[in-house]
């Protein structure tokens, strides 16, 4: 947490349904928090009554963990945000901690009314944007599609996505910000079944498209999350493409805050300097039995996340 470049603070956002929680569960297990059998059942951030019983996510979440990259520890601070319209204004509140975020897509919906609601949400507080496919066992397996009728889906998805972003993106970013498949800025996956995959993942690896669509159709997702697994595929792309502190709050606390730029305190925060004032801001509240009234907070100059 002293070392801005080597932290990546994001958000999960989706329609509802489309597998947000069940993705965060792996990102968890990935990074030693909870058992790899756990995730996608145990629904970590869906930490309310409310929300267990409903099967939904209510609240925004957030956890950090520690995730190795090319040999370099990395802290990744992960908010999961709620995917039904009704509580859109976590989304809002999340996307203002955040530097960048995964959308989630369902390989079978496809973008639905929130899917579009989210991305706005995100680009308006400048949030970077990635794409991961989730679901992609379903083509396969319930719908009976083919190799190239679930690559033209692909395609349709992403061609979608990447239309709500030149839609909604800050013009300083319009060419940079659009997910691509031949970037690594897009993954597909299931993340119920703990796999996941991505051209720069599949050149470094020599999986193929094939050998993936072939493990789906016989049934061996198991083995499939043992050579794909998707919180490796996703942290790489969260690491590789989403900014650290250092570049995004650059941009980013303009935005963000309305104090004056010129002062100390807006240039220390512009800077990510440690040694600045401390400035903290408080995204969201909750209620714990035990603990009481709970603020969620991180500290504005890197933003690092404390309760």
């Amino acid at each position: 947490m002293d070392k801005p470049k080597f932290i990546r603070n994001i958000g999960i956002a989706a329609h509802i349904d489309h597998g947000k929680t069940t993705l965060s569960d792996n990102l968890i297990a990935g990074a030693g928090m909870m058992s790899e059998e756990l995730a996608g059942k145990q629904l970590l951030l869906d930490f309310d009554e409310q929300e267990q019983a409903r099967g939904i996510t209510i609240n925004a979440a957030n956890v950090s963990m520690v995730y190795n990259y090319k040999n370099d520890e990395y802290l990744i601070n992960l908010i999961d945000t709620p995917g039904h319209v009704d509580f859109g204004g976590d989304v809002t509140r999340a996307m203002r901690a955040v530097d960048g975020c995964i959308i989630v897509v369902c390989a079978v919906e496809g973008i639905m009314p929130q899917t579009e609601t989210v991305v706005r949400q995100a680009l308006k507080e400048k949030a970077r944007p990635t794409l991961f496919i989730n679901k992609v066992d379903r083509l396969i397996n319930e719908l009976k599609v083919t190799p190239e009728q679930m690559q033209e889906r692909f395609v349709k998805i992403i061609n979608e996505v990447n239309k709500l972003i030149k839609q909604f993106v800050p013009k300083e970013f319009a060419k940079e910000w659009k997910v691509s498949v031949e970037d690594g800025t897009v993954a597909f996956g299931t993340a119920f079944h703990h796999w996941a995959t991505s051209v720069p993942f599949m050149k470094k690896t020599g999986i193929t498209f094939k050998e993936i669509y072939d493990h789906c159709a016989n049934n061996e997702m198991k083995a499939l999350g043992k050579k794909a697994p998707v919180h490796q595929v996703i942290l790489d792309m969260v690491i590789k493409h989403l900014p650290d502190p250092l570049t995004a709050q650059e941009y980013r606390i303009p935005h963000i805050w309305k104090g004056e730029l010129d002062s100390v305190m807006g240039k220390s925060m512009m800077a990510v300097d440690p040694n600045g004032p401390l400035v903290i801001c408080i995204s969201n509240v909750i209620i714990d039995p035990q603990a009481g009234v709970i603020s969620i907070t991180f500290v504005v100059y890197h933003l690092h996340f404390f309760a």
